[in-house]
């Protein structure tokens, strides 16, 4: 108690939304935190998409669509929470990775797995940007959670944003863009980190690949959920053939 007074008058943590107030140690002001929306329950208990039931329309009727085996975000991809994710890439603001990975360890304590991977840029992206958003994300919960952080995961060509791609062009823009070239994953639980999940595409991606390569499980976080469409509802007992 008076280590953490201590702390907050040494180190008074400013919002990171306003950036006006003192929050240590949280990370948002009471004002901020208001307007940030976390994703909705209940959850797609597979992909983390808000909805009604257990399971989402698109995991019932497409069980092997998105290859990674769970997803969850921290919060929907709107307001402040698209405008931080905003100033995180763009702004350079490198330093919310540490915001959003101690979100991700507290909302998320049962995150677990033998390894943690960031999804890749591609090169000229990286250079572009000058950070991997994932990868500072990634470091940040690898060290609270005492998982190894690891490597071999390539990107080989840049893409368009999903957002922009019809369903096929999607499929297509995706491809085989990845590639394995770390260490055997035979067996092993691999925990997959990025920032925003749209249409899911690229995690899906990323965990075929991963799999491939013999991984066993491929579990996904990102700090945003982009709701692009209404809830998908799931299947009624009739459709489902019940």
């Amino acid at each position: 108690m008076i280590l953490d007074l201590l702390l907050e008058t040494i180190l008074p943590r400013l919002c990171v939304v306003c950036e006006k107030k003192g929050v240590y140690p949280q990370w948002f002001c009471a004002s901020c935190r208001k307007d940030i929306l976390f994703v909705p329950h209940p959850q797609c208990e597979r992909c983390g998409y808000p909805l009604s039931e257990q399971l989402c329309s698109v995991c019932l009727t497409h069980p092997k669509k998105n290859t990674f085996d769970f997803h969850r975000s921290l919060f929907l991809y709107e307001g402040v929470a698209s405008d931080l994710i905003a100033r995180y890439k763009f702004g350079k603001k490198r330093e919310l990775a540490l915001c959003f990975g101690n979100l991700f360890c507290e909302y998320h304590p049962y995150i677990e797995g033998n390894f943690i991977l960031p999804i890749p840029l591609f090169k000229s992206r990286l250079r572009k940007r000058g950070f991997n958003q994932s990868l500072e994300m990634a470091r940040v919960i690898s060290k609270i959670k005492k998982t190894p952080l690891l490597d071999g995961l390539i990107k080989l060509k840049s893409t368009q944003p999903q957002t922009e791609l019809s369903r096929q062009e999607r499929l297509h823009n995706l491809r085989n863009i990845f590639v394995w070239k770390g260490k055997s994953l035979v067996g092993e639980k691999i925990i997959l980190i990025d920032d925003v999940l749209s249409t899911g595409a690229t995690m899906a991606e990323a965990a075929r690949t991963l799999k491939t390569a013999g991984a066993k499980q491929v579990m996904a976080y990102t700090v945003c959920l982009n709701v692009l469409t209404p809830s998908p509802q799931p299947l009624s007992l009739r459709e489902r053939g019940g």
